[in-house]
């Protein structure tokens, strides 16, 4: 009974795992869901795949291109183009259409290179070549030296090491060089430099240079007519006329004395120090603590803030105010305001028939106000700004004379500097209208009246000298000596009068030559000859006169670089 249970008991183990495997067997087969390629032909995903409607069977679980692919044995080989082989890239390699094994897994060029135990060798001639070890020149096979290639025409190799040829000999560029089909020493060993043996030599590692019979070192010696020197704290000098002194380079001064130049200088065989670094003059100037001061008289003074006038008086600068030295002040330059107005530019009715044809045809002008200088600029304005006196004929309140055009620029520029201001030379006809009295005109010959003597030096009385500025009397704005003393120069160049009116003229300033208005102590009556051109002092005083540089005649030619003795300036600036 117990045999018959045990019988029962297995039989049904049986039975169980038939049925579970019967069951798994059965749940496959339901969830595969069959596809399809092509039409109706039915594929397995899991081992196949559809290409062009046509089944191909997996290569190794991968799909793949069946035009450009085959598989073969499982491994999947690509299509040699050209050609109509496969190759297997991990292996083999493509070139031409025809496929080849690869040289220890690296491809190469069948053409040039052949593959031999499993190293790629490169054609040389009739020969193949290792480029590892070897190297092809001239179709020859030559191993390399020490790892390098040469030129075997040119160089050697030995011992491993790499030896140029020198004539008939060999040397290492290393340790020697070649020179003249000699072989020498570098200087400094391994890494050294190369020289020229015919005029350098080596001593103990140090390259010198031949000077006369004997060989100098550059890095402290120099060479001065074939004589050796030391050098002076690094430096050349010339031992003629200079001198090493405590390795500082002086000079020599007259036959005993030697002197440090950045400090000192030598004039007259006598040897200065120099004023904080400048040199001076000590027979017009002397240095007082740091400060180079000129000679005036018998005194000395500051150009930075003092100016000596008639080389023997000094005053203090007045940053582009007027020095009176009677009061001893610095005063503003004395400007006068012009109302802006209308009037007749040219030859007008009470000039009569001393009009030239420059005057002509008289015509009206608007001027918009402006300021301008009450007295002709004077030689201490002048010499306070640019330091030094042009006129003749000197004297601080005297006009200046013998000034440029163009040099009248720098003046202007420099003292506009100075006072913050924007003086300029007036307009043509800023200094008509001004000469003619402005809006408070009465109509005068000349500017502030008919008779020339009460308002103007001129050759008639001025005994042929310029005079102190502001002592002839005043023209209706106050203006003094518009109509003599000097001559003055205007902004424009010369310009042809026409018929039509104009505003605030400028003229034009682009030729060189430039208007001066404004008779002057040198005038003169009748026809004798004046600087100007002009003849006869009161014609050429008139407001109305006016003239010009010019190349015909007996005029003088006046452009931005003339000067004579009797023609100045005054200022002007707009409100």
């Amino acid at each position: 009974m117990t045999s018959l249970r045990f019988f029962w008991v297995k039989r049904k183990g049986w039975i169980f795992i038939i049925a579970v495997f019967a069951v798994a067997v059965l749940v496959q087969v339901c969830n595969t869901v069959p596809e399809y390629c092509g039409e109706g032909n039915k594929l397995n995903p899991e081992t196949q795949f559809c290409f062009n409607n046509k089944t191909y069977d997996k290569c190794g679980g991968a799909e793949y291109d069946p035009t450009n692919q085959s598989c073969e044995r499982g491994v999947l080989k690509a299509k040699c183009a050209g050609g109509e082989t496969f190759y297997n890239p991990e292996t083999e390699f493509c070139r031409n259409g025809n496929t080849y094994e690869k040289c220890g897994g690296n491809v190469y060029n069948p053409d040039s290179q052949t593959c031999t135990n499993g190293a790629i060798r490169t054609k040389c001639g009739n020969e193949y070549f290792s480029q590892v070890s070897e190297f092809c020149f001239n179709e020859i096979v030559y191993p390399k030296c020490g790892g390098n290639t040469y030129i075997p025409t040119a160089q050697v190799c030995e011992n491993g090491v790499l030896l140029a040829k020198c004539g008939d000999n060999n040397y290492n560029p290393t340790l020697q060089f070649c020179t003249g089909g000699q072989i020498y020493p570098k200087c400094g060993g391994a890494g050294g430099v190369e020289y020229d043996p015919s005029y350098q030599s080596c001593e103990g590692d140090i390259l010198k240079s031949k000077c006369g019979n004997d060989f100098f070192n550059p890095a402290s010696q120099f060479c001065l007519n074939e004589r050796i020197y030391s050098k002076c704290g690094g430096r050349e000098y010339d031992p003629a006329t200079q001198a090493c002194d405590l390795n500082i380079v002086k000079t020599r001064c007259g036959s005993n004395d030697i002197y440090d130049s950045t400090t000192a200088f030598c004039l007259n065989n006598t040897v200065y120090q120099k004023c904080r670094g400048v040199v001076w003059e000590p027979a017009s100037q002397k240095c007082e603590n740091g400060v180079v001061k000129e000679k005036c008289g018998s005194d000395y003074y500051d150009t930075t803030i003092q100016f000596c006038y008639m080389n023997n008086t000094i005053y203090d600068k007045c940053n582009g105010r007027t020095y009176d030295p009677m009061t001893e002040e610095c005063k503003e330059i004395s400007m006068v305001f012009v109302q802006g107005g209308t009037f007749t530019m040219g030859c007008t009715e009470e000039q009569g028939n001393d009009c030239r044809g420059s005057e002509r045809p008289a015509h009206r002008v608007t001027l918009s106000s402006f300021y301008i200088g009450r007295y002709e600029i004077s030689q201490a304005q002048w010499e306070e700004v640019m330091g030094y006196n042009p006129s003749v004929t000197k004297g601080y309140d005297l006009p200046v004379t013998n000034v440029r055009w163009d040099t009248i620029q720098v003046f202007i520029r420099k003292l506009n500097t100075q006072t913050g201001k924007n003086y300029r030379l007036p307009t043509e006809a800023e200094w008509e209208y001004a000469a003619r009295g402005g809006m408070m005109s009465r109509g005068y010959k000349y500017a502030g009246s008919d008779t020339l003597g009460n308002v103007a030096w001129h050759y008639g009385n001025s005994g042929n000298n310029l005079h102190i500025i502001g002592t002839k009397q005043a023209n209706e704005l106050g203006i003094y000596d518009m109509s003599g003393n000097v001559a003055e120069w205007c902004h424009d160049d010369h310009r042809t009068y026409n018929n039509g009116s104009q505003s605030n003229p400028t003229g034009s300033t682009t030729t060189n030559e430039r208007v001066y208005r404004g008779g002057s102590y040198y005038m003169r009556d009748g026809s004798g000859y004046s600087p100007f051109g002009g003849s006869g002092s009161t014609f050429m005083c008139r407001v109305s006169n006016r003239d010009y540089g010019s190349s015909t005649g007996s005029y003088t030619t006046l452009n931005i670089s003339s000067q004579m003795i009797d023609l100045g300036f005054r200022l002007a600036h707009s409100p």
